[in-house]
Parts: structure tokens; C-alpha cells; sequence
């Protein structure tokens, strides 16, 4: 049978799935609290299987997930750290076909519209037709000009090169 410490059971649970462990709490940003005393909820970023080695002879003493949450407002990056044993640690492994990282599918995290502005803006979300419909709905929503002129920039780019 596969146990938690006393303590971090109470905050985790286990989801004998792909992804191992679940918080039974919210992430908040603390950075944003200590910033401007809003407390932002954060989204799961990944897992990470992985093993402490605490001995010369490299054997595995712990077996635990390593899960990081972001902030969408600030980009901030917290971790934690949850022990498992080593049978519900190998059972998550065989659910990964031997993938030690987990990624949360695409809906769960792409809903956010300040994460799109935040990967347009890398690069990385939309072509033209997309970064266009973002950078309205800002204009319609958004106080922050900063942002839209920076979209704005992005997009001429875009339709130059």
C-alpha cells in the first residue's frame, strides 16, 4: 500500500495517474501577496519524478515528485517536494511510459488570457490571426499600455518579417 508522511498528507494526495500527486490546497503567489496583498492563484506548471541519493554506493534512499506551480501575474516559481515510496513512485513511472516530466494538457493551463500574452510575447502561442484577437481583447479589457504596446510591436514584427 502506497503511504504519505502524516504531514504532507494532509496537504497531498495521491492520483494514481500520470500526473502522482495533487495539492488538496490552492497555490497561491506569495510574491504578489507581499507585492500588492492580492494573493494570485497559481497553475501547475510540471512534474518531476526524481530520486535523492544519500549514499555512496548511489542506491535510491528517496523516492519523490518534484511539482512547480507559476504565477500567471508574475511569473513567479514556486516548488515542493513530495516524498512517495519507491512501488507508487515505479507504478506512476510505468503510467509515464518511463517519462520522468509530467506537462499539464494544454487546457488546463492555456486559459488564462495573461499566459497567452506572456508566451505570445516569447514567441512561443499563435500565429498573426491569434496574436490579432489576443491584442483586441486586451485593448477591450486590459489597463496596462505597456503590455498592449508591446503586442502591438510583436505583431508589426510579425506581418514585416
Amino acid at each position: 500500500m502506497t503511504t504519505l508522511n502524516q504531514n504532507i498528507k494532509k496537504k497531498w494526495k495521491l492520483t494514481h495517474d500520470e500526473m502522482g500527486v495533487k495539492p488538496k490546497f490552492t497555490p497561491k503567489c506569495w510574491f504578489c501577496k507581499a507585492a500588492t496583498g492580492k494573493s494570485e492563484k497559481m497553475k501547475m506548471r510540471l512534474t518531476k519524478m526524481d530520486i535523492a541519493h544519500r549514499n555512496t554506493a548511489r542506491e535510491p534512499s528517496d523516492t519523490y515528485f518534484k511539482v512547480e506551480y507559476k504565477c500567471p501575474l508574475c511569473a513567479w516559481v514556486a516548488y515542493f517536494n513530495i516524498p512517495v515510496d519507491i512501488q507508487y513512485w515505479g507504478k506512476v513511472l510505468a503510467l509515464r511510459k518511463n517519462v520522468m516530466l509530467y506537462y499539464p494538457p494544454l487546457h488546463v493551463w492555456n486559459d488564462d488570457e495573461r499566459i497567452k500574452l506572456q508566451l505570445a510575447l516569447l514567441g512561443y502561442w499563435g500565429g498573426r490571426k491569434d496574436l490579432k484577437e489576443l491584442l483586441d481583447k486586451m485593448k477591450k479589457t486590459e489597463q496596462d499600455p505597456i503590455r498592449i504596446e508591446k503586442l502591438e510591436a510583436l505583431l508589426k514584427k510579425m506581418k514585416e518579417g
